[in-house]
C-alpha cells in the first residue's frame, strides 16, 4: 500500500515524509469511515468475469474476505508465477527457470534467454544462477525521493499506534493475499533452485 502511494506521488518530489504520511492517514481514515478495504491487487488477480460478477453483486453477497479468497484461488488455479519486487533476484531465478524449462526450447532460444539475464541481472544478488550466467553492468533503481522510502514512511506511521490499528484493518485482506503470494514465491524459488542444482 505505502509503496503504491509513493509510486503515485513519484512526480511530486517536493512532498516531505510528513506530507506523505499525512496523505496516507487521510486516505486510510476516509476509507475506513466508509467501511472500505484496500483491494488494489484484485484489479489483476480476478478474472474479467469474476470482476464483473463482483461489480454486479451487492456487498453482503461478496465480502472483501470472499474476494481475497477468490484471488488466492486464482493464484493456484491459474498456476501463477509469483515474483516479489523485494526479492527480485529470486524472482528472476524463477522466471529464467520457467522460460528455459520447456522441453521444446531450442539451444538458440536458451542462449538468447541466458543473454538477457546476463545483461540485466547481477551475480552478486541473492538469486541462484544457471551455470554460465555471469555478472554485467547492472544499474539498480535508486529512489529519486531523497530519504523518503517505503520503510521510512512506515516507520513514521508506526509512531501513531491508534492510526496503525485502523491501517492494519484497512489493508488486512490485501495482507492475506500478499502472505499467501510470499509462500508461493518461496516454494517456486525453492523448486527452481532444486532443479537448477540438479542439472
Amino acid at each position: 500500500f505505502v509503496s503504491g502511494i509513493l509510486y503515485l506521488m513519484r512526480n511530486n518530489n517536493s512532498k516531505t515524509l510528513e506530507d506523505i504520511a499525512k496523505k496516507i492517514k487521510k486516505e486510510v481514515r476516509h476509507g475506513r469511515k466508509h467501511l472500505a478495504y484496500w483491494e488494489k491487487s484484485l484489479q489483476y488477480l480476478l478474472t474479467p468475469d469474476q470482476a464483473k460478477l463482483f461489480a454486479n453483486m451487492n456487498t453482503t453477497q461478496f465480502t472483501p474476505e470472499s474476494k481475497a479468497r477468490m484471488a488466492i484461488h486464482n493464484l493456484v488455479h491459474y498456476n501463477v508465477i509469483v515474483g516479489m519486487v523485494e526479492r527480485m533476484p529470486q524472482s528472476m531465478t524463477i522466471l529464467q527457470h520457467v522460460l528455459k524449462s520447456d522441453h521444446f526450447t531450442g539451444e538458440k532460444r536458451e542462449e538468447y534467454i541466458d543473454g538477457l539475464f546476463r545483461e540485466f541481472f547481477s551475480d552478486d544478488d541473492e538469486g541462484v544462477r544457471e551455470e554460465g550466467i555471469t555478472n554485467s553492468d547492472t544499474r539498480m533503481n535508486i529512489s529519486e525521493r531523497k530519504g523518503v522510502s517505503t520503510s521510512s514512511v512506515l516507520e513514521d506511521l508506526r509512531r501513531d499506534m491508534e492510526f496503525m490499528l485502523i491501517f492494519e484493518e484497512y489493508v488486512k485482506y490485501e495482507q492475506i493475499i500478499t502472505d499467501f503470494a510470499w509462500k508461493m514465491h518461496l516454494l517456486q524459488y525453492e523448486m527452481a533452485v532444486n532443479r537448477i542444482k540438479g542439472q
